[in-house]
């Protein structure tokens, strides 16, 4: 059974959506949220395979919310509400993972066959299911020392099984995949934050300061302290 949770600053258009859904769909649990934060919070405690959220929003909107969601449940699906049709706008959400884009005042035909089709894909069977698991328990684990056998044992499946299950269906290994997630995580850290570059290896899931550079140069085409210093080259140009 699919977990919904829909997402807008004005109360009786939560109110209403979380009616249709009600009346046409049987989600477990159903969450009416009303800020960014307050989503990210229900996501967090809740399991949630559809999202369904207005774009505007003081705070922390819905393309940011999308962002985040998508970090903390990497199979989420998200419809997104709007009151402007602005195609270029719907055009970069999609490139967020958004899989329907409705324009408001909201038809309640159009958003039961949107929500439909997104089922579709949320609850297709098969080895998809055994994935999402286990890209739930990578995102939640990725800065352990985290091995194919571990998250093979965590959804059950045999190493060499879950293996070629994972490479069919990402289009690369288990090893790359965590690797992405490391490295995108250490970006964000080595530009946000003051940490030395040894412990941002640690923080991300690796033991070996020399390894953890040489996959960074690997993957972005220069070194860690190359990174960093052209972050900060770019924000004191923003300072002037």
């Amino acid at each position: 059974m699919a977990g919904a949770l829909v997402l807008d600053d004005e109360k009786w258009i939560t109110r209403g959506i979380c009616g249709i859904l009600k009346k046409n769909f049987n989600f477990s649990p159903l969450i009416e949220c009303n800020d960014g934060l307050e989503a990210i919070q229900a996501l967090l405690l809740n399991e949630i395979d559809i999202a369904v959220s207005d774009v505007k929003m003081p705070g922390l909107d819905g393309i940011g919310f999308i962002e985040k969601a998508s970090e903390l449940r990497p199979d989420m699906a998200f419809i997104l509400i709007s009151g402007y049709d602005d195609f270029q706008f719907a055009r970069s959400a999609m490139r967020l993972g958004v899989c329907d884009y409705i324009l408001k005042p909201i038809d309640e035909d159009e958003l039961i066959e949107a929500v439909t089709r997104v089922l579709d894909r949320v609850e297709e069977p098969g080895g998809n299911t055994f994935i999402n698991r286990a890209k739930r328990y990578i995102v939640k684990n990725y800065m352990k020392d985290l091995t194919l056998e571990q998250v093979a044992e965590h959804v059950e499946l045999s190493p060499v099984y879950f293996s070629q299950l994972f490479s069919k269906a990402e289009g690369k290994s288990y090893k790359r995949y965590v690797s992405e997630i490391r490295m995108r995580h250490a970006k964000k850290l080595l530009k946000n934050s003051s940490l030395k570059i040894y412990e941002i290896c640690e923080q991300v899931g690796y033991k070996d300061y020399r390894h953890f550079s040489k996959r960074f140069a690997e993957m972005y085409g220069i070194s860690p302290n190359e990174y960093r210093g052209g972050q900060k080259a770019i924000n004191k140009d923003d300072l002037q």
